[in-house]
């Protein structure tokens, strides 16, 4: 028997949400997208007037083990099709989930 399979849009209301791990700090960073309508492939910050990617972990944190700095952070988010999602400045947090200014697009 023969499979054939496609990816959906998750069904999400609202924006993208960053959720900073307990301990995050402006020297140990760790955040998780979530409410995303596609899978993630990677997660960028402005760090010296340029995105560097953040390392995806096991645990399904993007981490920064230098840290970030205080905070706002410019965040781009690149899904698995290739769309981007930039917020202009997600405030630092320590075990909180900060909303996002913006949605992946929904499929025509």
């Amino acid at each position: 028997m023969k499979l054939t399979w496609h990816e959906v849009a998750c069904e999400v209301s609202g924006s993208l949400a960053y959720h900073f791990k307990d301990g995050s700090n402006a020297f140990w960073t760790a955040i998780q997208v979530r409410n995303a309508r596609y899978p993630i492939a990677k997660l960028e910050a402005m760090a010296g007037g340029a995105y560097v990617e953040l390392p995806r972990l096991d645990y399904n944190y993007f981490v920064k083990a230098d840290g970030l700095g205080t905070g706002p952070y410019p965040l781009r988010v690149t899904d698995q099709r290739g769309h981007v999602v930039e917020d202009p400045g997600i405030a630092l947090g320590d075990d909180v989930t900060r909303a996002g200014a913006g949605q992946f697009a929904a499929c025509p």
